[in-house]
């Protein structure tokens, strides 16, 4: 096997060496919060530190001896790989996202939660990782934990595929239709690469999509703005809190 170039860790110890290595405790728990007005209000909403350097931005919640870091989610799949791996080598172990996606299923409605138990791999990002592989899956632990927690909610969930496609505006009707043929729900463009980056490294990961937008035979029907997204996710946020902090029953 031919070696890397670079290494995550390596990268940390040039930060390391010029000072910008993260002073604050690194949590094993971590989420990437996509919509930056919802990270805004989680940062009002929790007491928080700040972590610097490479972990800009972190905000970590504590609670007890537990703690659970979030992150602004980086946009595309290539950031979202490149994060994945850096909060790996500073000590996480789980990382579960909570971002939108685009409904593929004429039955999802805006404001409600897909639970991403895999994710075809239609992006530049996997295949660095895993080869040529059609799907990417989730942590069954993770996976079994948030359905479960689900079941004490009042959330509109449904468990399936995504379809994670790196370039929008290059897709096409006949894919949305294969794909919407082969029962996959969503369409989005980060959670291949954050599966295979975790099946190459051994850490569990998990991505939580609130339907932000569909696409129908009508065209595609903007659906952004409704407050039931951002409430939602906010309760998706809280759900899996509840989970790092051992509240949910």
């Amino acid at each position: 096997m031919s070696m890397m170039v670079l290494d995550p860790q390596t990268h940390l110890e040039y930060f390391r060496k010029i000072g910008k290595y993260p002073t604050c405790q690194i949590p094993e728990q971590i989420i990437f919060v996509y919509p930056r007005a919802l990270f805004r209000d989680i940062c009002a909403k929790y007491p928080n530190t700040r972590g610097d350097g490479i972990a800009a931005g972190l905000r970590v919640i504590a609670q007890g001896e537990r703690s659970l870091g979030v992150v602004q989610g980086p946009l595309g799949a290539p950031m979202a790989a490149l994060l994945a791996e850096q909060y790996f080598a500073l000590g996480a172990r789980q990382i579960v996202t909570l971002g939108t996606a685009g409904a593929l299923n004429e039955e999802l409605a805006v404001g409600d939660v897909v639970v991403c138990s895999e994710a075809i791999a239609d992006e530049g990002v996997s295949r660095h990782y895993l080869g040529p592989v059609e799907k990417v899956q989730a942590s069954q632990l993770l996976l079994t934990q948030i359905l479960s927690a689900f079941e004490r909610t009042q959330l509109r969930v449904v468990q399936g595929a995504s379809w994670t496609m790196d370039a929008p505006y290059c897709e096409t009707w006949e894919q949305v239709r294969h794909y919407r043929s082969k029962g996959v729900l969503t369409v989005e463009m980060e959670v291949a690469a954050l599966y295979a980056v975790a099946a190459k490294r051994g850490f569990e990961a998990l991505s939580l999509l609130g339907v932000s937008d569909r696409i129908s035979e009508q065209g595609w029907i903007p659906g952004f703005e409704n407050p039931k997204l951002m409430e939602n996710l906010g309760q998706c946020f809280d759900t899996f809190c509840g989970i790092c902090f051992g509240k949910t029953g």
